[in-house]
């Protein structure tokens, strides 16, 4: 870790804390998580499949978040601790562009500026050329 944001994530890790602690912060997460990103998703039963394989194969359909992805969890979180904190942006690094397209989505909840970070340009997917240009 880079001795220059030792400081900011000590101050990270406080802030998740009492975050975390703070009854009212969870059930606003827990009420986006319903409201915004659709959980809890559902559990398929896929029958054809588990008699042929002879055992109960159950799918949990991610698919049918908001978003597609388990990806909400983890933005619309750090959307409201970024509100809570007072900062105004968050910084996605973003491989492929999925996290970083997902902290947009976690920008229409909540509304903090969004500036994505990302490698080099010839290793990006095309939705990252999209987000970042």
């Amino acid at each position: 870790m880079p001795e220059t944001l030792v400081p900011a994530l000590e101050d990270l890790e406080r802030d998740f804390r009492a975050a975390w602690a703070d009854d009212g912060f969870r059930a606003e997460y827990a009420d986006l998580l319903t409201t915004y990103a659709g959980r809890p998703t559902p559990v398929t039963e896929c029958q054809r499949l588990s008699e042929r394989l002879g055992v109960r194969v159950l799918l949990k359909r991610e698919d049918l978040t908001h978003t597609g992805s388990h990806k909400i969890n983890n933005v619309l979180g750090q959307a409201l601790l970024t509100r809570r904190m007072g900062k105004k942006r968050v910084i996605a690094e973003t491989g492929a562009g999925q996290h970083g397209c997902r902290h947009g989505d976690g920008r229409g909840a909540l509304r903090p500026r969004v500036q994505g970070v990302h490698g080099r340009r010839r290793h990006r997917a095309p939705s990252a050329e999209r987000l970042f240009g």
